[in-house]
Order: structure tokens, then C-alpha cells, then sequence
């Protein structure tokens, strides 16, 4: 062999040294991006939750103004926590951020005393107090069960005596909150929404109840120990949503209610409705001016008004505001010029008595809160989604999420609650429930709303089911019982022949025979009807908790239900409802609040019922891929998990949709360069396993080849 030739072979051997080292690497390559694939189609990677953009938007609960200090201001997001301002509302900033529990603040109460005490009652995780002005907090709920506590007052003469008003009744502190005692006597078990105290008379308080089948007024003269009805000229069925009282004529007072505003001037004794000029009487809040007990403020879900004349007439002074989904208002204690209304979004801040108003949202931007029961996906095309809020109204997107716009005209109420549903064959029919406004009926996607109420008794729906082969049908659950249409909700009537409880929280309708529909109650466990809910027997046998949330069928095998309850997880039945089993194998409760663990949704894919998801109030999503027999916590990605809403793509129902406390989450999706793209295939790596592929290929042959060189060269 020539020293030419021996050279080159010499030369081409180190070339092919640097081969065997690139295979090396293309291996290591390749092995690693086929581990991402493999392991992006487990839990821990595909099945990631991906964060969609928007609804934006906050529904700012209460406002509390710092009566020292003006230019601090206090407010609670339902779903949010609680922010501060300390420049009149310029700007806020959460201070509740990290606090297990006050994600769901509702009501809030400054210590008149000492104004860095702060309480805030939330909607289930009882109080929290903060000695410094919210820099940090501490649950106070000891000795009261854990309750929503939805409002809070204090004794301007010894503020360590507060009392608050739950779900139930009426409890009392005289220690600042280190004990409770119940205050509920001649009080009928009600949700207590409002108080007020007579700050001349400290033991005179004044309670009003809300959402129940009675509603009254409560007055008690000697602290709390007793309550007697003071109702005369109030209406039943008028929720008591706000309590003021004349700072100077302390017999006189003013109650905010869904009828409208009513006055007191014996301290109670007798009421009088004083509407005139309020074209929305949903009236939520009422304040009187500091400066002049003879002005008045009413919130109203059709905007602000304004009296002069201590209640005789009202002007609407909201005309420049975004939305008239007005909530509570609030004045700067030593200057009555300024006021404070909260709206969705953000604060409206007025400086002459609310004749003009600024907005302020900075720092208040974020994610919606979804409303129970409140999202869909359009059952003909899959780019459009709906998504009822808590005090935003509706939501529509045509891009599967990048961009929202409120679809509300028409609505009497931004609360949207309990059914947000598209008609199968009819892509542009839709129906919402409205927290106290009923039925509203949609047909024209979403662009108008009509009321569709006729017969209805309970404007409070907890949720609404359409029969799956008569569009036509349509059966409403609410707190006072079932009510049924035959045509399309033009009318209802009521359907609670048999039922064990009025509380009527979900139905499920047997695909196979629609004669047949089951109904979640609280209190009555599962109920079931032959004749399309005509009449009802109870089907609970085996159930540990009558407090059913949800209820689900099977759509392939329709003698398998499910049924979520509100603290006892998911029971299960084989044999269309006769019986049921406990099947909570996996699943973790262990939420404190009294309605922390209920089952908030169920959905199971139509096409493979083995997959079921559920929610859970306060406990993130499960997900069963053996008909329940076990779960899997399913949260990868989900930071957040208030869970209020599931939905399933009716054309993919692999494509999950979760609505929470903070925005819509998607599931076994991710966005690339602006492109929804599946992540559980091997395209969107497979240019780069390709390309390492073909490496590896490449080095292996030419390593054959050296290898046969050498051959040669060791013959010769």
C-alpha cells in the first residue's frame, strides 16, 4: 500500500472518529425528544392546562372607606381576594395574595377605632381579621361553624363587639373575634345578607334575610339575644339586600331589595316603597351622604341613582359608565362629594356628588370569575365558546378563546348563574340563568336577550337541561323546586309532585328512553321520574349524604349515574338509580368550607364513557379512566382551582374546558405562534426527530463503511 493511501485511510478513520461522536449525540438527541413525546402523552405533560385569554374582568363586591384616612380604600372581588388603594383609587394592589381561603372574599368591615383593624367575611371560610391593614391576616372563625359570612357590622361604641350575618343566622363576638356566639333567636333559619346597628343605640340592630321562600326583616332592641319580624308593608318575596340608617333621624331607615327601595320612619315598625324615578329595582346597595342624611345612593343592576329628597324621587347619574351592572357604593366619610361605586371591571370614583366619574381598573385587571354551571362550547362549530360570569353578564368567543366580547344587551342582571346552554340543532339559540333574573332566551347567538319567565316563581336558577331529542322541553332547577317548559320556555310550570327536598339542584335526562330524568337535590338526595318529571319517587338507597350537587348519565350505558354530592364526593349507580356506592378511590377532600368539596361539574366523553371529569369547589379537577372505579388529580398546569364550570368540545370531547375563580382553562391543547395545536402527537417535534434520525442513519452507514475499509486494508 502507498504512503499516499495509508495517509487518506488515516485521515478518513479521525473523520469517522468525529462521526461516532456526532451519533453519539444525535442518539442522546433523539432518545431525549422521543422521552419528551412519550412523556407528553402522560399525565404529567399532555394533559397539561393551558390558560385562555380572557374574559378579563373583576365584580367588585364591597367597598370600605378608611374614615381616618380617606385616600385609603378597600375592596373585595368575588372570586379575587381583597386590594387596596392608598391614593383614592388610583391604583390597588392585592393584599390577600397566598391566603389560603380569601380567595372568595365578600364583605368587609373597618374597626372604627383603630382603622388598621380590618374584618372580611368571605363565602366559605368564615372571617379573617388583620391587625395592620392587610399586611397579614388571620381566620377568626373559632366557635362558628364555618359559614359564608356575608355581611359584617361593629359596635361604633365598643368595637370589639361585632356581629356578622352567615348563611344561617346571626352570630356575635365581644372579644374582637377570638369567640362566637349564636345570635338567632326568633330568627328562622335563613341566609342573613344584611345588617345594620343604630349608631345611637348600639343594641338595636336591624337583619335581613335573602334567597329563601319567606324573606323578612329582623329587629332586635337588646343586642342580638332576641329578633322579632318587622315586615309590615315589606313584601315576602322581597330580598333584603342592603340596610342603612339615618345617622341623624336614627328611626328612619332604608332597606335596598330586588322590589326596589323601602323606608322606615318608626324604626321599622312600618315600610313604604319609594321607587319613584328607579327604572331597575334589583337594587343591591344603599348609602346615605355623610354630609347630608337627605342624599341618597342606590345600586341597581340597571346603574346608580341619586335622591335629594331622602328617598321621594331618583335621578339615574350613571350615563357615562361602561356597565350598568352596578354592585355597591361608597362615600368618603368626611366629604360627602366623593363617592365610590363598584361596577364590573373596576371603581368608578366621582368628586361632585356623582354628576361626572372617573374609572379606575389599574391593578384590578384580571382574569373573570365563572359563573356556576356557566360554559359551553357551540355544538356546531368548535372555534365558539360561551361563558357566563359573576357579575359581568356573558362572554362570547368565535376564536376559541383569544378574544372575548360581552354578548349582553338585552340582560336585566350581570350575574349570570346555574345554565349557560346552546341549542343542538339550532347554533344560534342559547339560554342563560341570571342570578335573580331568571330564564333569558337568546336567538340571534347571543347578540339579544329576551326574558323568559312566565310561570317561574324562583328567579334564582341552579342549573337548566333540554331533552336531547325535543328542543323543545327544557326542565329548570332552582331553590323553591323544578319547573318544566314544553315550548322552548315560553312557559313553565312547576313539576315537585314526590320530591323529598325543593331544593333542586341538576337533572339528568336518559338518552336511551327521555321519559326518564333523574333530579340532584339538597336535602331529597336523587329523585326519578317515568313520566318526564310529572311525578317523582326518591332513589337514594345507599347514598351517605341527601346533599346532591350534580347528576350525571352514562350516555352509552344509561343504567350508570353518578351523583356528586357537597361534602361526601361521588356516589355511583349500576342500576339506574336503585342503588349507589360510594366511588371515590383517589379522590382527596379536604377543603374546610362548607360547600369546599362540593362536585361542582361532572362530564363524561360520549364517545368513550370510561373518561369522566369532575370538579370540585375548592379542590381542582379529577379524571377516571375506568367509569370511577379510581381517579387522578388532573391539575397539572391549573393555577387555580376553584373549579365552577366543565365543558366538553361536543365534536372533540377529548378538548376539556374548565371555568374557575380566575378565568377558562383548556385542556390537551397548547398554543403555538398563535395556533391551537394538539400537543399529544408527534408533529410538533417531528422536524427535530426527523432531522436527528437522519443524522444517526447517516453515521451508522459510514461507520459500515470504515469498518469494510479496514477489512481490506488488513488483507493487504
Amino acid at each position: 500500500m502507498t504512503k499516499e493511501k495509508t495517509n487518506m485511510i488515516n485521515m478518513f478513520e479521525k473523520k469517522m472518529l468525529c462521526h461516532k461522536k456526532a451519533m453519539l449525540i444525535s442518539l442522546i438527541v433523539l432518545l431525549t425528544l422521543t422521552s419528551i413525546v412519550l412523556m407528553g402523552n402522560s399525565t404529567s405533560q399532555v394533559n397539561r392546562w393551558v390558560k385562555l385569554n380572557g374574559p378579563y374582568g373583576c365584580r367588585i363586591e364591597e367597598l370600605a372607606v378608611d374614615p381616618t384616612n380617606p385616600q385609603v380604600i378597600y375592596v373585595t372581588i368575588n372570586g379575587g381576594g381583597v386590594y387596596k388603594s392608598v391614593d383614592g383609587g388610583e391604583t390597588w394592589l392585592d393584599i390577600s395574595v397566598s391566603i389560603d381561603g380569601l380567595f372568595d372574599a365578600f364583605s368587609i368591615a373597618i374597626d372604627p377605632t383603630d382603622t388598621q383593624i380590618l374584618y372580611v367575611g368571605t363565602w366559605t371560610h368564615g372571617v379573617f381579621k388583620s391587625a395592620n391593614s392587610g399586611g397579614t391576616w388571620q381566620n377568626i372563625t373559632n366557635g362558628m361553624p364555618i359559614h359564608s359570612v356575608l355581611d359584617i357590622v361593629i359596635d361604633p361604641s365598643t368595637s370589639t363587639t361585632i356581629y356578622v350575618g352567615t348563611e344561617s343566622t346571626v352570630y356575635k363576638t365581644t372579644d374582637g373575634g377570638n369567640t362566637w356566639t349564636k345570635k338567632g333567636e326568633g330568627i328562622a333559619k335563613a341566609l342573613i345578607r344584611s345588617l345594620a346597628i343604630d349608631p345611637t343605640n348600639p343594641n338595636v340592630l336591624y337583619a335581613g334575610n335573602f334567597f329563601e321562600t319567606y324573606n323578612y326583616l329582623y329587629k332586635s332592641a337588646n343586642g342580638g339575644n332576641n329578633w322579632v319580624i318587622s315586615n309590615t308593608g315589606l313584601s315576602e318575596s322581597a330580598y333584603i339586600n342592603s340596610i342603612v340608617i339615618d345617622p341623624i333621624e336614627h328611626l328612619t331607615i332604608y332597606v335596598g331589595t330586588n322590589a326596589g327601595v323601602f323606608k322606615s320612619n318608626n324604626g321599622g315598625e312600618n315600610w313604604a316603597e319609594i321607587n319613584y324615578g328607579i327604572t331597575n329595582l334589583y337594587v343591591h346597595d344603599l348609602a346615605i351622604n355623610p354630609s347630608n342624611h337627605d342624599i341618597l345612593y342606590a345600586t341597581t343592576w340597571g346603574g346608580l341613582f341619586r335622591s335629594l329628597d331622602a328617598g321621594s324621587t331618583w335621578q339615574f347619574i350613571s350615563e357615562e359608565f361602561i356597565t350598568q351592572f352596578t354592585k355597591t357604593v361608597a362615600l368618603d366619610p368626611l366629604n360627602g362629594q366623593t363617592i365610590y361605586n363598584g361596577v364590573w371591571g373596576g371603581v368608578y370614583k366621582s368628586l361632585d356628588a356623582g354628576d361626572s366619574w372617573v374609572f379606575h381598573d389599574k391593578g384590578l385587571k384580571r382574569l373573570a370569575c365563572i359563573a356556576y354551571n356557566c360554559l359551553a362550547v357551540n355544538p356546531t362549530n368548535s372555534h365558539i365558546l360561551y361563558a357566563g360570569t359573576f357579575g359581568g353578564g356573558v362572554f362570547k368567543t368565535i376564536n376559541q378563546g383569544s378574544t372575548w366580547d360581552g354578548i349582553n344587551f338585552g340582560l336585566s342582571i350581570g350575574w349570570a348563574n346555574g345554565a349557560l346552554m346552546p341549542v343542538t340543532n339550532n347554533r344560534n339559540i342559547l339560554y342563560v340563568g341570571l342570578d335573580g333574573g331568571g330564564i333569558y332566551k337568546s336567538t340571534d347567538g347571543g347578540m339579544s336577550w329576551v326574558p323568559k319567565n312566565t310561570g317561574i316563581t324562583d328567579f334564582v336558577p341552579s342549573n337548566l337541561k333540554r331533552d336531547p331529542y325535543n328542543p323543545e322541553i327544557l326542565y329548570l332547577a332552582t331553590g323553591s323546586g323544578a319547573f318544566k317548559s314544553i315550548d322552548s320556555a315560553e312557559n313553565w310550570y312547576p313539576i315537585n309532585g314526590g320530591l323529598a327536598s325543593l331544593k333542586v339542584k341538576d337533572f339528568a335526562i336518559d338518552p336511551g328512553n327521555t321519559q326518564v330524568v333523574y333530579t340532584a337535590t339538597d336535602g331529597g338526595g336523587v329523585s326519578k321520574s317515568n313520566n318526564r318529571g310529572e311525578l317523582w319517587s326518591n332513589s337514594s338507597t345507599g347514598l351517605l349524604s341527601l346533599r346532591v350537587f350534580r347528576i350525571a348519565i352514562d350516555p352509552i350505558d344509561s343504567s350508570t349515574l353518578y351523583a356528586g354530592t357537597i361534602k361526601n364526593g361521588v356516589f355511583k349507580s349500576i342500576d339506574s338509580g336503585n342503588t349507589w356506592f360510594e366511588c371515590n378511590d383517589g379522590i382527596t377532600l379536604e377543603g374546610e368550607g362548607a360547600w369546599s368539596n362540593a362536585v361542582s361539574s361532572i362530564v363524561i366523553n360520549p364517545s368513550n364513557p370510561n373518561v369522566i371529569y369532575i370538579g370540585i369547589l375548592e379542590g381542582g379537577i379529577y379524571k377516571s379512566i375506568d367509569r370511577g372505579e379510581t381517579w387522578i388529580s388532573w391539575n397539572n398546569g391549573l393555577d387555580n382551582k376553584y373549579i365552577h364550570a366543565l365543558a366538553q368540545d361536543p365534536q372533540n370531547p377529548s378538548v376539556v374546558y374548565a371555568g374557575t375563580g380566575g378565568g377558562i382553562f383548556v385542556i390537551e391543547k397548547y398554543p403555538v405562534g398563535g395556533v391551537v395545536v394538539s400537543v399529544d402527537k408527534f408533529g410538533l417535534l417531528a422536524p427535530y426527530i426527523g432531522l436527528a434520525s437522519t443524522i444517526v442513519v447517516a453515521t451508522v452507514a459510514a461507520a459500515i463503511y470504515v469498518k469494510r475499509v479496514k477489512r481490506r486494508k488488513e488483507k493487504q
